[in-house]
């Protein structure tokens, strides 16, 4: 039995005072707390059930594990359906890494669905990219829903939070890009395939500080005729065709 002090303790981390006061966040079902083991990222408990503690945890491991009855994950859980293991980890702060000029680093700016922040993690994780900075107004990663959408990719890729004014001047003194409506057509620009690519919130566009701080400013051109067809795209859909684009043009283009 987990205890109702334990239950309670779990239960606030879905919340983001707490989360960040207790500098832990909770990981959720099977794969992905095997992978959290697998990569050795610092847990501070596994709450599972008796039987897939047998299963999964040898009894050398040096993991503290604690029983739990079915009922008693569901009260924890942010899951609609239930899993048989959740994590407790520890929620280290990120430090930004220097640019590297032939790598892509991925600005996130404004967004705040936490579905589509763990989908551009996973992404990124997809095609490379080692580092992702993102504006303070952008939701957390360590949110449940964050941290489900990545798929494990928070594992390996947490971005780093920082100020409006530290982003600019990294824009400023580096190759960089950013994807808006009103940009030149990604497929036939001429550009360098490293740098910092911005990517914001549809709902509330590109911040006027990358509006002038960035080198060139790319979108992607719809099918239809501008009066016609949707506005624009989901902010992860569209990181997507820009990643992959990115991707293309560093490994695979005729030179």
């Amino acid at each position: 039995m987990l205890g109702k002090n334990r239950i309670q303790r779990i239960q606030k981390l879905h919340q983001k005072k707490y989360r960040l006061q207790e500098k832990r966040f909770i990981a959720e079902g099977t794969k992905t707390v095997l992978e959290l083991i697998k990569q050795g990222f610092p847990i501070e408990s596994i709450v599972a059930t008796a039987d897939w503690i047998k299963q999964h945890i040898p009894e050398n491991q040096e993991l503290i594990c604690v029983e739990a009855e079915k009922f008693e994950l569901e009260k924890i859980s942010c899951l609609q359906t239930t899993p048989d293991v959740l994590a407790v980890c520890e929620l280290n702060q990120v430090t930004p890494q220097k640019i590297d000029a032939g790598q892509l680093t991925l600005v996130v700016d404004a967004v705040r669905d936490p579905g589509n922040l763990g989908t551009i993690i996973r992404l990124a994780d997809w095609f490379g990219v080692p580092q992702i900075l993102a504006t303070e107004d952008t939701v957390e990663w360590s949110n449940p829903k964050c941290i489900q959408a990545s798929m494990g990719s928070f594992i390996r890729l947490q971005p780093c939070y920082m100020q409006l004014d530290e982003l600019e001047t990294l824009c400023r003194t580096n190759n960089s890009f950013a994807a808006d409506l009103d940009g030149e057509n990604v497929y036939s620009a001429s550009f360098d395939s490293g740098g910092i690519l911005v990517v914001s919130s549809e709902s509330h566009g590109l911040n006027q500080v990358f509006q002038r701080s960035v080198k060139q400013i790319l979108s992607i051109p719809s099918a239809h005729a501008s009066d016609e067809g949707p506005e624009s795209l989901n902010v992860a859909t569209a990181t997507g065709i820009f990643l992959s684009e990115f991707y293309r043009r560093k490994y695979f283009a005729k030179s």
